[in-house]
């Protein structure tokens, strides 16, 4: 396990799926990716209302629950799929992917090489997400 404090502001939250469920379950995985979009979406439409919902769900006094949501950058669609801008030069699911993979290498924390970024990352469900109609 490690942290921001050993890659400081990058990403370390990824949704994963199976490369078969990527074609198998495309309906699905549209979904949820679109679902997390409009999540993200609401918290800056509703704040107090986003704010109460978080401390309710998770039994915090409302100021306690400010304070955590506060600590995280909910990245919206527009950033998420510039994540996966090949050219960009940061923040990239690229860069982020060569840190952690070069971070685990180092540590001996892989069994085995690292996968090729290629060969494990997709952007193709965000592509599609961004062209359907909410």
């Amino acid at each position: 396990i490690f942290t921001t404090a050993e890659i400081p502001g990058e990403v370390i939250d990824v949704l994963g799926v199976r490369a078969d469920l990527l074609e198998d379950r495309k309906d699905d995985i549209d979904t949820i990716v679109r679902g997390i979009h409009n999540e993200v979406a609401f918290f800056g439409l509703d704040r107090a209302k986003t704010l109460e919902t978080v401390a309710a769900v998770n039994d915090l006094p409302l100021d306690v629950a400010t304070k955590s949501f506060d600590s995280v950058h909910f990245v919206t669609a527009a950033e998420n799929y510039a994540l996966f801008d090949r050219q960009a030069k940061e923040p990239s699911i690229w860069k982020t992917y060569a840190l952690a993979t070069a971070f685990l290498e180092k540590h001996k924390m892989l069994r085995h090489a690292a996968v090729a970024a290629d060969k494990i990352i997709a952007g193709g469900p965000l592509a599609r997400v961004a062209k359907v109609p909410r």
